[in-house]
């Protein structure tokens, strides 16, 4: 499909079920675990949704290219996390949705990497 269509529709998930969950989204981001070790489940949980967003965006690639597919997934996220972290803290403070700040990241960040592939 389309990778903006497929991102918006990821990203809508995500901000749905912070707003919906946001103590329990909380709680996942703000645990640390003893002597900083993540169990092998949850890093497995986290590289299937970062496999979402691979996916959505694998058009946008050559093939060959899967070092900077997976580089740009994890950069398309970590902007989504900062977004809602934002958010859900009442930090943002620029008077935007969380999912008006994503529709705009997916749109400009999809055509920087369709410029980039044309170039």
């Amino acid at each position: 499909g389309d990778p903006v269509e497929n991102l918006h529709r990821l990203a809508g998930a995500y901000t749905g079920y912070v707003g919906a969950h946001p103590r329990l989204w909380g709680v996942v981001f703000e645990h640390r675990m003893p002597q900083g070790e993540t169990p092998q489940w949850y890093i497995e949980k986290v590289q299937r949704l970062l496999g979402l967003v691979e996916a959505a965006i694998a058009p946008l690639f050559r093939p060959g290219d899967e070092a900077a597919r997976h580089h740009e997934a994890r950069v398309l996220w970590a902007s989504m996390h900062g977004i809602v972290t934002l958010d859900i803290a009442g930090k943002g403070g620029i008077g935007e949705s969380a999912q008006a700040l994503a529709n705009s990241l997916i749109g400009n960040y999809v055509a920087g990497l369709r410029a980039r592939g044309e170039a």
